[in-house]
C-alpha cells in the first residue's frame, strides 16, 4: 500500500481541494510498540506545517484531518492542558488551514471561525455528523442528527445476535450488596464501591501492596445478580494490568494529582475545571486501596496529602494499574520512570468476570480508604 503525506482532489468546478491528516503525539503512550512496528510516529505539527507548504500554492481549499483536540477554551483562549496530546487551538492560530475537523475529545464544536480557520468537531459514538458547505470564501456548517434505516437484518446476523445476547444476559454471580449509581462528586467525596471492586479484584490477581483504578465518565449501577453485560458496560475500555514498582515519594505525587480532582468555591467543594474542560476527563481520578490517606482541601494544590499508614520512604512498593495509566496519561508522567515488576495480557472485563465465576458469591471491600478535610 502507498502513502502519501497529503492528497490533492480536483472538484467537477475545477476547484482543488488539499487535504492533510494527522494523529495526536501521545499515541505512542498509550498504544503498544508491536502495533506500531514499521510505523514512526512524528511531530503532529511539523507535519502539518510542512505538508501545508507543500500544497497551499496548488489548491483553492486546504482542509486538515486532526484527531487530536483543543487544548484551549475555544472561546476563551484560556490554555486548558500543556501536553502535546491535544493541539488544534496551535494549528488555527499558527497555520493556514481553511478547514480542521477534529476528534478524539468528542466535543461539540459545531463550527467555529478560529483565527480564520473553520474548525468543527463532533460528539463520540457517530450519535451527529457534520455537514459542510463552501461558497467561495464564505464556509457554513450544520450538524445532522442520523436517521434510522428500515434495512433488513439478514436471518443470520439475527441469530449471531441473539446468541450473543444470550451470553451477555447469563448470570455469572451475586454481590452482597447493590452498587448504587452515585454522581462523580458524591463518589469523590465518599469513595466508591465500584472502585473498591475494581482495586480489589486487582490486587487479588497480582498480589500487589496497593492498586489504583479510574471509573469511566458514564457509568452504571449493579444489581446484587449480576451479568456479562453488567461487567462489559462498566468497563468499556479493554485495558490490561501492570504492576510497577513505586516509592513514597510516587505515591504522594500520584495522589496529588488525583487531588487536583477537588476545588473550593464560595465554601462549597466542586470538581474542578482541569476536570471538565475542554473535554470531560472524570477517568483521570484516581481511587486507591491498600492504605490510607487524607485529602486537606484547606492546603494548595499539590500539598493536600497525609499518607496515614507507616511506610518505609526507602522501600520500592509494589502498585498495579491498568496499562492505560502506566504510560503517565492523565498527568501521572511520573509513572513512565517507575520499574515495570509485572504485566498482563488478561484484559479487565475478562479478570473481573473470572473472578466473580470463581467465586459466584461476592463481598465487596466497603473500606473508605481516604477522608476530606474542608
Amino acid at each position: 500500500m502507498e502513502l502519501y503525506p497529503y492528497y490533492i482532489e480536483e472538484l467537477k468546478n475545477g476547484t482543488k481541494v488539499g487535504i492533510v491528516g494527522a494523529v495526536t503525539d501521545f499515541v505512542p503512550l498509550w498504544e503498544k510498540a508491536e502495533h506500531l512496528e514499521n510505523f514512526e510516529i512524528t511531530d503532529a505539527y511539523e507535519g502539518l506545517k510542512n505538508n501545508l507548504g507543500l500544497i497551499k500554492d496548488k489548491c483553492d481549499l486546504t482542509i486538515c484531518l486532526y484527531h487530536g483536540g483543543f487544548e484551549c477554551d475555544v472561546e476563551s483562549g484560556e490554555r486548558l492542558s500543556f501536553t502535546k496530546e491535544n493541539i488544534a487551538y496551535k494549528i488555527c492560530k499558527e497555520l493556514d488551514f481553511d478547514i480542521l475537523l477534529t476528534g478524539h475529545q468528542h466535543m461539540p464544536i459545531h463550527g467555529i471561525n478560529l483565527f480564520g480557520t473553520f474548525a468543527m468537531q463532533l460528539r463520540h459514538n457517530a450519535v451527529e455528523y457534520g455537514y459542510i458547505e463552501v461558497e467561495g470564501k464564505e464556509i457554513r456548517s450544520k450538524v445532522i442528527q442520523p436517521s434510522k434505516t428500515d434495512i433488513e437484518i439478514p436471518k443470520e446476523l439475527l441469530e449471531i445476535e441473539n446468541e450473543i445476547n444470550k451470553w451477555l444476559d447469563e448470570p455469572i454471580g451475586t454481590f452482597k450488596q447493590e452498587i448504587k449509581v452515585q454522581d462523580k462528586l458524591t463518589m469523590a467525596l465518599n469513595g466508591s464501591l465500584l472502585a473498591n471492586f475494581c482495586n480489589q479484584v486487582q490486587l487479588e490477581f497480582t498480589k500487589a501492596d496497593f492498586s489504583c483504578t479510574a471509573l469511566g465518565n458514564n457509568l452504571i449501577g449493579f444489581d446484587r445478580n449480576v451479568t456479562i453485560r453488567d461487567i462489559v458496560a462498566a468497563y468499556q475500555f479493554p485495558n490490561t494490568i501492570k504492576v510497577l514498582g513505586v516509592t513514597y515519594e510516587i505515591l504522594k505525587l500520584a495522589l496529588e494529582r488525583a487531588a487536583e480532582y477537588y476545588d473550593v468555591e464560595d465554601g462549597e467543594i466542586k470538581i474542578s475545571n482541569k476536570f471538565l474542560k475542554p473535554k470531560i476527563t472524570h477517568y483521570n481520578y484516581d481511587f486507591f486501596s491498600g492504605f490510607h490517606y487524607t485529602i486537606d482541601l484547606k492546603r494548595p494544590i499539590g500539598d493536600r496529602i497525609t499518607i496515614m499508614d507507616e511506610m518505609d520512604r526507602q522501600k520500592v512498593y509494589t502498585l498495579c494499574m491498568s496499562n492505560y495509566r502506566a504510560t503517565g496519561t492523565g498527568e501521572y508522567d511520573f509513572y513512565t520512570k517507575c520499574p515495570i515488576i509485572r504485566e498482563y495480557s488478561i484484559d479487565t472485563q475478562e479478570l473481573i468476570i473470572d473472578y466473580i465465576k470463581k467465586r459466584k458469591y461476592v463481598e465487596i471491600d466497603n473500606a473508605k480508604y481516604f477522608d476530606i478535610k474542608f
